[in-house]
């Protein structure tokens, strides 16, 4: 069993304007996924089974790389503890010859698959995953080789487009042009709104840029970013199939995607702050701090209507009892998200904020890499006693006097 599932393996999907259901393909397969997850921990393996297939076949959003190995991977599993061998050899096959599964140690000494260890289809299935796995550590050395940089550190270093990201920026039916400023790639069509405002696009991205490594307390950074900017949502949705007035960062696949019009100001800090972030301060697994760091970097720079806003609007909500418990956040952050974007992101970043603030950078970088399970060894109390400590805190913040909650949750923080 793949027992951590990680549906977004490399992207980091996000929305300067909160509000936006930009991929409800996803939230299908993941209600799927959750709900193969339960019965599988229910032992009721047949039917986790039937719902890891169900999940396996349900497609996404063209952006959002799924690791479909691991849904069948999983499948195959609740197959082979459901006494459904066939079914379990179906699976195994076909993400071996058809996806080059490679990770053959996990294959071999995973229990739940014991069970399949004498039948002669095994034998061939292993000398597969075999050789797959050697392949991939062959082609993992050659590139490793061709694009280790071994000149001037300061250089800014544009490593070679992978095939997911020739998906977006080789097409044929949308091509682009591209011009280079700092760290940045940027790509638009030759008569848009970007190609008619390259000063003031430069202007923004130097500002976010400075504001990112201020946060991250990063004096230099020198991997280049490939920027997608298109002039709506509507033309987003065309290229990726993902529908949101803001952005979406892929770091690994060292791609953002921008909407960047006369109205809306571009979700650059956002975004960005994501891409940066996994480099500079190495991945998290917290969707909470990842999306509460990037909400509390691109609302410390550009606000949200109304003063001390991450604070402030916290206070409005916390005020109206629409606060989620840090219980919520921490372990459900996604489902919750789903059922209210403006609140689960705009409370992370508060959360962070406050932590960020008051017990200071260093305790938050290994708070990011560990996780919310090492909260206590970290900090020296527990989450409970944080989010009492918060509540009081956001207690004496005065609510916006002029909240318009209609207004925020129709449009975010612009």
């Amino acid at each position: 069993m793949k027992r951590a599932f990680l549906l977004f393996a490399s992207i980091i999907i996000s929305n300067s304007a909160f509000g936006q259901k930009g991929f409800p393909l996803y939230y299908e397969m993941l209600a799927l996924n959750n709900r193969a997850d339960s019965l599988y921990k229910a032992k009721d393996f047949r039917n986790a089974a039937h719902y890891y297939d169900l999940a396996a076949a349900q497609k996404v959003e063209k952006a959002v790389p799924v690791r479909y190995e691991d849904i069948r991977y999983n499948a195959a599993c609740s197959w082979a503890l459901g006494n459904e061998p066939d079914s379990a050899f179906s699976r195994l096959e076909w993400i071996a010859t058809q996806m080059n599964y490679a990770n053959v140690d996990h294959l071999v000494q995973d229990a739940d698959l014991f069970s399949l260890h004498n039948s002669d289809r095994w034998k061939k299935l292993v000398e597969i995953v075999q050789s797959n796995s050697e392949n991939a550590r062959l082609e993992a050395d050659r590139y490793q080789r061709r694009t280790t940089f071994t000149g001037d550190e300061k250089e800014i270093i544009f490593y070679p487009h992978t095939e997911y990201m020739r998906h977006f920026l080789d097409n044929d039916s949308l091509p682009f042009i591209s011009v280079n400023y700092g760290n940045f790639r940027m790509y638009f069509r030759g008569n848009s709104y970007s190609a008619r405002h390259v000063p003031e696009l430069e202007h923004k991205l130097s500002v976010a840029f400075d504001r990112i490594l201020t946060v991250l307390d990063t004096n230099s950074y020198h991997m280049g970013i490939n920027l997608i900017l298109l002039d709506s949502a509507g033309e987003l949705q065309q290229l990726t199939g993902y529908y949101v007035h803001g952005g979406m960062a892929m770091p690994g696949q060292s791609l953002a995607f921008f909407v960047f019009d006369s109205v809306r100001r571009g979700a650059f800090e956002h975004e960005l702050f994501h891409y940066i972030a996994n480099d500079c301060w190495h991945y998290s697994t917290s969707r909470l701090l990842n999306e509460g760091s990037a909400v509390y970097t691109d609302l410390t720079g550009n606000g949200c209507y109304y003063d001390n806003p991450i604070y402030s609007i916290n206070a409005y909500m916390r005020k109206e009892k629409k606060l989620l418990s840090f219980d919520a956040l921490i372990n459900d952050f996604d489902n919750r998200a789903r059922e209210n974007e403006v609140i689960a992101y705009l409370e992370s970043a508060a959360i962070f904020k406050y932590l960020y603030e008051q017990y200071g950078i260093r305790k938050m970088k290994r708070l990011w890499v560990e996780g919310f399970t090492k909260f206590e060894n970290i900090y020296g109390f527990s989450i409970s006693q944080l989010e009492n400590e918060w509540m009081l805190f956001i207690s004496k913040i005065a609510p916006p006097a002029n909240m318009d909650w209609n207004m925020l949750m129709d449009n975010g923080c612009g």
